[in-house]
């Protein structure tokens, strides 16, 4: 090979480490809130409730079976809003989210 062959393949073998390098550690730092939202009373699971992080500008909703998931957070500390007609509206203040893990937010709502 010549000169300038061999600085061409190395080039490529350093973006190709470098790109999986740095491609890992861009999905590692998000994080994820999760968890499952019932009626205080009863114990039921809630569908359709709405949690939204006040300072991302994010949330989602609950499933049929009152589970939830708000994925791709950035790790910081966050106030979590839920709302759900009939319900008394909750937020949940300092809720910390770390890179790559999951935090488990479930919450009793009150008619």
């Amino acid at each position: 090979m010549d000169s300038i062959s061999v600085k061409i393949l190395v080039f490529v073998k350093s973006w190709v480490v470098l790109t999986l390098l740095l491609g890992g550690s861009v999905f590692a730092q998000s994080g994820k809130i999760s968890g499952e939202i019932t009626d205080k009373e009863t114990g039921d699971p809630l569908a359709g409730v709405t949690l939204y992080i006040q300072e991302l500008a994010k949330g989602n909703a609950t499933d049929l079976d009152g589970l939830y998931s708000i994925i791709s957070v950035t790790p910081g500390t966050y106030n979590v809003r839920v709302s759900y007609i009939g319900y008394s509206s909750v937020t949940v203040q300092n809720v910390e989210v770390f890179s790559g893990q999951t935090t488990e937010l479930d919450i009793e709502l009150s008619s």
